[in-house]
């Protein structure tokens, strides 16, 4: 049984995250279709595959957020990364389309951090570095040295760098004649932005090349006990059968006689496609978590460059395998936000993060035990004092003070611990709307708030007052739309309903049932 308390914190949680940029009418999930995991899976030749939060759905929805959360997967084509104890002949006629089609071999040997890898391939020409000047040795320039090409018997083990492939995307990037670009490199992707101001946005680049075969080291994940049953299975073995990618990243802790051969493995499809499976409030779960780090951790310069997005969605991931979609729901958003922190708060203070495809890498074993415990208590912070937190990245995101949302439901829950009514819901929905009426002129989001009021049968448990209070700024709404059209045929009826459920039948009561009879009649004759 949830809370009265706890309900009311969901709905500040969930209305801290009402945004005009979002659609809110929607709390139903995507159904992912075998089509439609095929068309996402299908790379196109020379094309860019759209990966990360804005494509998952899971980038921060307010308009003064402007930081790129677009990112784009290149799959180098002709060029296959294939385990070599798995690969068959059928495989490499399937892969080998044009005589410029090439396979490089998987080296899974790095136990200690199973996410990086190495890539070789076979050649039979060594070049030997040689100080002296020969008919056949060529000058490496730049160096007082020469090599000679040598011929022999047996294919020497070559292994392709991954350090300069970043640079090397870079510099084959081409440069646009109509507009200028900003090329910076961020890890395995070379960051990219328009310095015309029309196109503030910027978007990421990854370069990477195609693993066909699924990870020796992730398959633990495929048959994993899973208490919630998500992903199911047909989902998991379509990421499965897809395979993953590698990008040319080496691990932070990695010594420099390896830092140049190693990759990454990249698992960026497989978890777009695991996040157009979530639920409606499982994201809303993660868009506000991602929201507080954003302002309460993030805007600290030192801890910025420690904790990243990619460690939250692998706590949510983690949670979704454990709790079920079912208890993932409006009335359950604060007890899911709280197992969120605290789960964050856990990995910190034990320094580990077991990565969701393989678990056995932990993805936080690098960072500093200082910023780990600033970290911790940050959460901890953000945790104990909710409504502050919130308050304050509020004023972050909308940058106004012009009305303040929660001020009364706040009162409500600081002053009276046996809360027996709705009514501090219903004042926090007048005032949130008060504030969107006033600032942008918007009906759209005052409307879905006064219709999720009734839908949530709020009123049947509220004071006369603050009833009457949510209908004096739904007849606002009247006045801002056109007398004849659907806005105000919704307005009237909310206001019907609002006088319904408290018995308020007077005489605006029946003034407002006949304007929505002339509205309704009125649209039924433009539709004829």
């Amino acid at each position: 049984m949830v809370s009265h308390r706890n309900r009311l914190l969901s709905f500040i949680l969930e209305q801290f995250m009402m945004s005009s940029t979002i659609n809110q009418d929607e709390e139903k999930d995507e159904i992912l279709t075998d089509e439609k995991i095929a068309e996402y899976l299908n790379f196109n030749l020379m094309e860019y595959k759209r990966t990360g939060s804005s494509v998952e759905e899971l980038a921060l929805p307010f308009q003064n957020y402007t930081r790129s959360d677009i990112d784009q997967m290149f799959e180098f084509p002709y060029i296959y990364v294939v385990d070599p104890e798995q690969f068959t002949s059928n495989e490499r006629q399937q892969y080998k389309v044009t005589e410029q089609s090439s396979f490089l071999y998987i080296d899974y040997s790095n136990k200690k951090y199973p996410c990086y890898v190495t890539l070789y391939f076979y050649s039979m020409q060594e070049l030997i570095e040689t100080r002296e000047k020969t008919a056949s040795s060529i000058l490496v320039p730049g160096a007082n040295m020469y090599v000679i090409p040598g011929d022999f018997v047996e294919p020497h083990r070559k292994y392709l760098l991954s350090a300069n492939f970043v640079n090397w995307f870079k510099v084959l990037w081409p440069k646009g004649e109509s507009y200028e670009e900003k090329l910076e490199i961020h890890g395995p992707s070379i960051c990219i932005t328009s310095k015309d101001p029309t196109l503030p946005l910027a978007t990421d680049h990854v370069p990477s090349l195609k693993c066909i075969h699924w990870p020796k080291s992730a398959l633990n994940w495929i048959n994993r006990t899973r208490l919630s049953k998500w992903p199911d299975q047909n989902l998991i073995n379509s990421i499965v059968k897809f395979g993953c990618h590698v990008v040319g990243k080496s691990h932070p802790l990695t010594t420099s006689e390896t830092e140049t051969i190693e990759w990454r493995l990249s698992f960026s499809i497989g978890e777009s496609l695991l996040a157009k499976t979530l639920s409606f409030y499982q994201k809303k779960c993660y868009l506000i978590v991602k929201a507080l780090v954003d302002v309460h951790i993030k805007q600290d310069l030192e801890l910025s460059k420690v904790i990243c997005t990619y460690y939250l969605k692998t706590i949510l991931y983690w949670l979704c395998e454990s709790i079920g979609k079912e208890q993932w729901t409006y009335e359950t958003l604060y007890d899911r936000f709280i197992d969120f922190i605290d789960y964050a708060i856990t990995c910190f203070e034990k320094k580990c993060l077991n990565h969701y495809f393989i678990p056995e890498m932990n993805l936080i074993d690098h960072l500093n035990d200082e910023h780990l415990k600033k970290l911790s208590e940050k959460c901890l912070l953000i945790k104990n004092d909710l409504l502050n937190m919130i308050k304050i990245c509020e004023e972050y995101y909308w940058n106004t003070n012009q009305f303040r949302r929660f001020d009364a439901i706040i009162e409500v829950l600081t002053e009276n611990e046996n809360l027996h009514d709705n009514s501090c819901i219903i004042w926090c929905c007048a005032i949130t709307m008060q504030g969107f009426i006033k600032q942008y002129k918007l009906i759209d989001c005052p409307l879905k708030i006064v219709n999720d009021c009734i839908k949530r049968k709020y009123l049947e448990s509220c004071s006369d007052e603050s009833a009457r209070y949510l209908l004096y700024f739904t007849s606002l709404i009247t006045h801002l739309v056109d007398d004849n059209n659907e806005e105000n045929l919704s307005a009237h009826n909310a206001m019907i309903k609002i006088c319904e459920a408290k018995s308020f039948f007077d005489q605006s009561y029946e003034e407002m049932k006949e304007n929505y009879v002339q509205i309704q009649n009125c649209l039924a004759l433009k539709n004829n």
